[in-house]
């Protein structure tokens, strides 16, 4: 959301974190429709496809174990930090990558991306 990673939201970002929000609470209320509080894998799998992005089983594993409770079920905060995080190590892969497949990093960039998100 820090686009310049000057540690402030300018109105601009803080337009686009807004944005952004909104569409997890919607995405999120269309998966929740029982109102329960929380979605399971299987939800947050569908948020993904919904999004139009692509994560593999292990990475959705991987996404459950760092962002859901010991159940396996997400509340709307943990949602929205993980698709917020998705969205934005997405993003990045595409703002780094050469041919779509892959990336080359230096030390540097490395701990940027890591130390940054």
């Amino acid at each position: 959301m820090d686009l310049n990673a000057n540690g402030r939201l300018s109105l601009d970002e803080f337009g686009r974190l807004w944005k952004r929000l909104n569409l997890c609470k919607d995405l999120f209320r269309s998966i929740d429709v029982n109102q329960t509080g929380f979605i399971d894998a299987f939800g947050l799998k569908k948020a993904v496809q919904e999004t139009g992005l692509t994560v593999s089983d292990d990475v959705l594993s991987v996404m459950v174990m760092r962002y859901a409770d010991s159940t396996e079920k997400m509340i709307f905060s943990d949602f929205v930090c993980c698709m917020i995080r998705l969205g934005t190590v997405t993003g990045v892969f595409k703002n780094l990558t050469r041919d779509g497949r892959g990336l080359y990093l230096t030390g540097e960039q490395w701990m940027q991306m890591v130390m940054s998100s």
